[in-house]
């Protein structure tokens, strides 16, 4: 019977030091400030095929996130935003009450989709932070010197110009797609699924292809696809593109275009030397000629004297 009122005893303690430490832990989280904001925006971009020069944008809302303690919104003294992917630091904007700081977007494009950390100091000088997030569906991003079209039979496709590549090189084929959530990957050759080998690897948003055969010439689709709500708490919706590009295997000819280089220095060289050389040629022929018409000259006014003073002896012998 004591035996078992000690182990009641015990228990009780256990118990006490327990509720103890709870109550101690929610003091402490109660005396701090928390983040609070809303969740998510979306850049709603129109379109798939973005570039540099034509870049699809759409105006977003602002991401913003306030400070909380006991209930009640803190002021803020300092805030900032923090691109997580790229660890860009982005200006936040407080509202004139001090109550709120936002990042405010405009005009954004898929490239700016991501997570963001805001990070906020209150006039108690306590540092509160909260993830948050941008979502866009998957737009492929190409340079405008990549002749990438927008295909006529599917709008969700875009076709890039072809890769050449010579046989027994490795070759690196893009996925150039922006979005977030990060978008999953599937890699296609003329159909059908391409699966890694010994020659054939992933990395990321790109396919690598080792030790290049005839047989790898084909065109080449990634399938890229992500899933997010279009507002808080509602069903997540599933957004694609797709990016093809044509491989084709060349011949070894590596050697020849810095051949072609060489080729062009030494060619541009002997235009130089013979141009100055013309140069100097015209400047002492201009010379020349410019020396003999003042001999001329010379000669002349020499025989106009010599003739005057045939003249006057002349003259004087009458």
């Amino acid at each position: 019977m004591a035996h078992g009122v000690d182990e009641l005893n015990r228990h009780s303690m256990l118990i006490r030091i327990l509720f103890g430490f709870l109550v101690t832990s929610i003091v402490g989280v109660s005396a701090h400030a928390v983040a609070l904001g809303n969740l998510a925006v979306v850049i709603r971009g129109h379109g798939v095929l973005s570039t540099n020069e034509h870049p699809i944008s759409a105006h977003t809302s602002d991401l913003w996130c306030q400070a909380s303690k006991d209930g009640e919104i803190q002021p803020i003294t300092w805030a900032r935003f923090i691109r997580t992917k790229d660890k860009k630091v982005m200006k936040a904007q407080i509202d004139p009450d001090n109550r709120r700081a936002r990042l405010i977007f405009g005009n954004a494009t898929a490239a700016q989709a991501g997570k963001y950390r805001c990070e906020i100091r209150t006039e108690d000088g306590d540092l509160v932070f909260g993830n948050m997030f941008a979502y866009s569906r998957p737009v492929v991003h190409a340079n405008l010197s990549d002749s990438a079209t927008i295909s006529a039979s599917d709008p969700t496709l875009v076709v890039a110009g072809h890769l050449s590549t010579p046989k027994g090189n490795t070759a690196r084929i893009v996925c150039p797609v922006d979005a977030y959530p990060h978008p999953y990957i599937v890699w296609y050759k003329d159909g059908l699924p391409l699966e890694v080998s010994p020659r054939v690897s992933f990395r990321k948003n790109s396919v690598e292809i080792k030790e290049l055969e005839d047989s790898d010439a084909g065109t080449y689709r990634c399938v890229a696809s992500n899933q997010f709500p279009i507002y808080v708490d509602g069903p997540e919706q599933e957004y694609e593109v797709k990016f093809d590009r044509e491989l084709r295997i060349g011949g070894n000819y590596g050697w020849l275009l810095p051949l072609i280089i060489i080729l062009i220095i030494i060619a541009l060289l002997i235009i130089i030397i013979y141009s100055c050389q013309a140069c100097k040629r015209h400047k002492g022929d201009q010379y020349h000629v410019a020396e003999r018409e003042r001999q001329l000259r010379n000669a002349e006014d020499q025989r106009q004297l010599n003739a005057e003073d045939q003249r006057l002896t002349d003259y004087k012998d009458v």
